[in-house]
C-alpha cells in the first residue's frame, strides 16, 4: 500500500512498503520543525494501521527505482546508492508470537507447542487422578484398619475401674494410666492417644500421652464420630482422612464398658500429602521438559520446512523488483521444489513475454510518429479553414448584435415615450383633484377663522363672568368677617350672663342654661364661618387660575385665527398656481403622443433589419461550426495518437525495468 503524506506535511515524500510489515517515509528536509511533525504524523498514523514508530535512522534516500524500493525489513535499511542523504522512518508492524497468519514456522511452534502442552497437562491429571483412586480405595483403608486393630488392643488394655477413677481426678489411677497411654502410643506408633469423658454435646480430656497436643482438662465439642462410638460400644468409629493447616491425621474411638468414657487415637497420615505433592511437582518438571524439548524439535522441523520457503520469498521479491535474471534452486522432489521448479517456468515465461512486448512497443511508437505527422497537417489546413469561417461569423455577429441592439434602443425608446405619457395624463387628473381639495380646504378654512371668532368672544364672556364671581367673593369674605366679630361678641355676652346666673344661685340656673345654648350656637356659627371662609379663599384662588388660563387661551384662540386666516390665503394661492400648471401638463402630453406615435414606426425599420442581419449570420455560423468541428476532430485524432504514443512510451519504460 501507499500513502501520500504530501498533502499532510510538506516537504515530506510518500510513505511506501513492501509487502512485509515494514512502512519507510524518507523527507526531503531534516529541520527540526519538519521532523518533529513527521513523527506525531508517523504516530498518528501507527495508531491507526497498528504501526509503532521503530526507530528513526541516517540513511541515504535513493532516486534510483530499484535501490529505493529494495529494502532490508530488519534492519530498516536503505541498500547504498549515490544519492543524497535524508532522514528515514521505519514503522513496522506491532507483532507477537500468536499472529499466526504471519509466519508457518509460528504455525507449526506454537500449534505443536500447544499439543505437547495439552498431552502433558492430560498425563500429569492421569497420574493425579490414578493416585487419588489408589488412596482413597487401598492406602487410606490399610490405614483405617490398622488404626481399629490398635484401638482395641489399647481399650483391651485399659481398667474400666482405672478410668473411672482417672476421671475423677484419682492421682494413683492418673498415674497407672498414663504410664499405659505412653506405652500404648509408642508400641503401636500412635501419634495421639487418649481417654475423653463425653457428656452430651462437650468431650473432656481425661489424660493423654506424652507428646499428644491436647491437655489433661482440655474441653472439646463432641463430634458425631464420639457419639456414634458411645452408641456401638463394641465397634471402633474411625474418621476419614483429615487434612488442614497442620497436617493430615486419622482418629479412632471406641468406648469403655461401664460408662462415656472413651479410648481416641490419632494416626499420623502426613506422607499422603508429601507423596501428592511429590508426584505433582514431578509432573509439572516433565511437563515442563517435554514442553521445551517438543519446541527445540519443531524449531528445527519448520526451519527445515521453512527455509526454502524463506529462498523462494527472496526469489519472488526479485522478480516482484523487475530482476528476470535471478534464479533459484531448491533440492529435493517435495511439494517446495515443485513450487520452484514452477516459479524457474514463469520467470522464463515472463522474459520471453516481455521481449516481445518490447518488440511490439517499438512498433506501435514508430507507427504513432508517422500518423501524428499526417495529422498535424490537416490539422494545419483545418486550421486555417476554421480561423476564415470564424472571422465571417464574427462580423457578422458584430452586425445582428448592433442591429438587436438599436432595435431593443428604439424599443426602451418607445417605451420611454408612452410612459412619459401615461404619467403626464396621471398627473394631469391629480392636479385637477389637487384644484378641487385646495378650493375645499380653503372652504374649510374659512369656516375655521368664523368658528375661532366664535370662540373668541366666548372666552371674553366667559372671563368676565369668572371676574364678576371673585368680586362676589370677596364681598362674600367681608360679610363672613362681620358675621365672625358678632359671633364674638356673642359668646363674650354668654359668658358674662353664665357668670351673673352662677351669682344669682338657684334662680338663676335657667338663666345659665340658656346662656349655655347661647355660647354653643355662637361655637358653631362661628366654626361654620371659618369653613365658609376656607371654601371662598379656594374658590378666589381658583377664579385666580382660571382667568389666568382663560387669558392664555384668549391668547392662543387669537394665534390660531392668525394662522387659519393665513392658510385660506395660501389656498388661494394654490389654487391659481393648480390651474396654471394644468394647462401646461395638457400642451405636454399631447405632444408627446404625437412622439410616440413616430418612435413606433422607427422601431418597426429597426427590427425588420435586425431579423435580416441574424439570418446572415446563421449561414456564417454553420460555416464556422463545420470548420470547428472538423479542426476538433483532429485535434482529438491528434491526442489520441499522442496518448497512444504516451502509453507506448510508459509501457516500454515500465517493461525495461525488467532485467531479461
Amino acid at each position: 500500500m501507499i500513502w501520500n503524506s504530501q498533502a499532510q506535511l510538506p516537504n515530506v515524500l510518500p510513505i511506501f512498503s513492501r509487502s512485509g510489515p515494514t512502512f519507510y517515509l524518507h523527507m526531503r528536509d531534516r529541520s527540526t520543525y519538519i521532523t518533529e511533525n513527521v513523527q506525531i504524523f508517523v504516530r498518528v498514523i501507527g495508531r491507526e494501521s497498528g504501526l509503532r514508530l521503530q526507530k528513526i535512522r541516517h540513511r541515504a534516500a535513493c532516486t534510483d527505482a530499484r535501490s529505493r524500493h529494495a529494502l532490508d525489513q530488519e534492519s530498516c535499511s536503505v541498500i547504498p546508492c549515490r544519492c543524497r542523504v535524508q532522514d528515514c522512518f521505519c514503522l513496522s508492524r506491532r507483532e507477537s508470537l500468536f499472529m499466526l497468519n504471519r509466519s508457518i514456522s509460528r504455525k507449526i511452534i506454537v500449534l505443536s507447542g500447544a499439543i505437547i502442552l495439552v498431552a502433558s497437562l492430560l498425563l500429569c491429571g492421569s497420574f493425579l487422578v490414578i493416585f487419588n483412586n489408589t488412596l482413597h480405595s487401598r492406602i487410606i483403608p490399610e490405614f483405617s484398619k490398622t488404626l481399629d486393630l490398635s484401638i482395641s488392643e489399647i481399650q483391651g488394655g485399659v481398667d474400666p475401674t482405672q478410668a473411672s477413677m482417672a476421671a475423677k481426678a484419682n492421682a494413683a489411677a492418673s498415674m497407672k494410666l498414663q504410664t499405659y497411654l505412653n506405652q500404648a502410643a509408642s508400641e503401636f506408633r500412635l501419634e495421639n492417644v487418649y481417654i475423653l469423658d463425653v457428656q452430651g454435646n462437650e468431650a473432656t480430656v481425661v489424660l493423654a500421652s506424652k507428646d499428644s497436643h491436647l491437655k489433661t482438662g482440655e474441653k472439646m465439642a463432641a463430634s458425631s464420630f464420639m457419639q456414634q462410638a458411645l452408641k456401638n460400644t463394641q465397634e471402633t468409629v474411625v474418621t476419614p482422612l483429615n487434612a488442614s493447616s497442620d497436617g493430615a491425621d486419622i482418629d479412632g474411638y471406641l468406648a469403655i464398658s461401664g460408662g462415656s468414657l472413651l479410648v481416641a487415637g490419632t494416626l499420623d497420615a502426613d506422607f499422603v500429602e508429601q507423596v501428592t505433592q511429590a508426584i505433582l511437582w514431578a509432573g509439572i518438571a516433565i511437563t515442563l521438559i517435554v514442553i521445551v524439548l517438543g519446541a527445540l524439535v519443531a524449531a528445527g522441523v519448520s526451519r527445515q520446512m521453512t527455509k526454502p520457503l524463506g529462498r523462494l520469498v527472496k526469489h519472488a521479491r526479485l522478480v516482484a523488483e523487475g530482476d528476470l535474471q535471478a534464479n533459484i534452486e531448491v533440492k529435493g522432489k517435495d511439494e517446495i521444489a515443485q513450487l520452484a521448479e514452477a516459479f524457474r517456468q514463469m520467470t522464463a515465461n515472463l522474459r520471453s513475454m516481455i521481449g516481445q512486448v518490447l518488440e511490439a512497443t517499438d512498433r506501435v511508437k514508430s507507427d504513432s510518429i508517422e500518423l501524428s505527422r499526417g495529422i498535424g497537417l490537416l490539422y494545419e489546413i483545418g486550421g486555417q479553414s476554421a480561423a476564415s469561417a470564424t472571422e465571417i461569423a464574427q462580423s457578422s455577429e458584430t452586425v445582428a448584435t448592433s442591429a438587436a441592439e438599436n432595435a431593443k434602443a428604439m424599443e426602451e425608446i418607445s417605451g420611454g415615450i408612452q410612459h412619459i405619457a401615461e404619467s403626464a395624463s396621471n398627473v394631469n387628473d391629480q392636479i385637477a383633484r389637487a384644484s378641487e381639495e385646495a378650493v375645499s380646504g380653503n372652504t374649510l378654512a374659512q369656516q375655521a377663522v368664523q368658528q375661532m371668532n366664535r370662540v373668541q368672544e366666548m372666552t371674553v364672556q366667559a372671563r368676565s363672568y369668572i371676574e364678576t364671581m371673585g368680586t362676589r367673593s370677596d364681598e362674600i369674605t367681608e360679610v363672613l368677617g362681620a358675621i365672625t366679630s358678632i359671633s364674638k361678641q356673642i359668646q363674650m355676652l354668654s359668658l358674662n350672663a353664665s357668670i351673673e346666673a352662677a351669682r344669682a344661685g338657684e334662680h338663676g340656673k335657667g338663666f345659665a342654661v340658656v346662656a349655655d345654648e347661647v355660647r354653643k350656637l355662637s361655637d358653631q356659627s362661628r366654626e361654620a364661618t371659618g369653613q365658609i371662609e376656607q371654601s371662598l379663599s379656594s374658590l378666589r384662588e381658583d377664579s385666580r387660575r382660571s382667568v389666568d388660563a382663560i387669558g392664555t387661551v384668549h391668547h392662543e384662540i387669537m394665534s390660531g385665527a392668525e394662522a387659519v386666516r393665513n392658510a385660506g390665503g395660501a389656498f388661494e394661492e394654490l389654487k391659481s398656481l393648480m390651474q396654471q400648471f394644468n394647462h401646461s401638463v395638457q400642451e405636454v402630453s399631447a405632444s408627446t403622443e404625437q412622439v410616440s406615435a413616430g418612435s413606433q414606426q422607427v422601431s418597426a425599420s429597426v427590427e425588420e433589419t435586425a431579423r435580416i442581419t441574424e439570418r446572415v449570420q446563421a449561414r456564417a455560423q454553420d460555416v464556422s461550426e463545420g470548420s470547428t468541428r472538423q479542426v476538433q476532430e483532429m485535434e482529438a485524432y491528434a491526442r489520441t495518437v499522442g496518448e497512444l504514443s504516451r502509453q507506448a512510451d510508459e509501457l516500454e519504460e515500465t517493461v525495461r525495468r525488467f532485467k531479461i
